[in-house]
């Protein structure tokens, strides 16, 4: 019998992280879509699209991250000045009701709001 040699631990770490940034645009789906729900009137577009899922990521990365990295080390990142990231952080945990929890349910529901709509669009 043929067998497949064992992954590296660089590959099981490379696969580990694929299925993390998978879980994190689910959560970031479900942050916009619960700051929408709660502000109906609330507008994005092209002047802050960027800021909302940059904020959103960031969250999510604290709350379900073992290594999340500092607010300076993010903000480097997104290109923002950290009290510019600091504010957003707190903005956006405001319009969201300081709810960043997400339940197992919660994620299961839009994880197939994500497959249906990757079908939608053909992707």
């Amino acid at each position: 019998m043929i067998r497949r040699p064992p992954r590296s631990t660089q590959s099981r770490s490379s696969a580990a992280s694929d299925v993390y940034k998978r879980q994190i645009y689910i959560i970031v789906f479900l942050y916009i879509d619960r700051l929408v729900e709660r502000h109906p009137r609330f507008l994005i577009n092209s002047f802050n699209a960027h800021r909302l899922i940059f904020t959103a990521i960031v969250i999510a990365d604290k709350l379900y991250s073992d290594h999340c990295l500092t607010n300076q080390q993010y903000a480097r990142i997104g290109g923002y000045r950290l009290e510019d990231l600091n504010k957003l952080e707190w903005d956006f945990l405001s319009l969201i009701g300081l709810n960043a929890n997400v339940t197992e349910e919660q994620y299961g529901i839009y994880y197939k709001k994500m497959i249906e709509l990757a079908k939608k669009l053909n992707v």
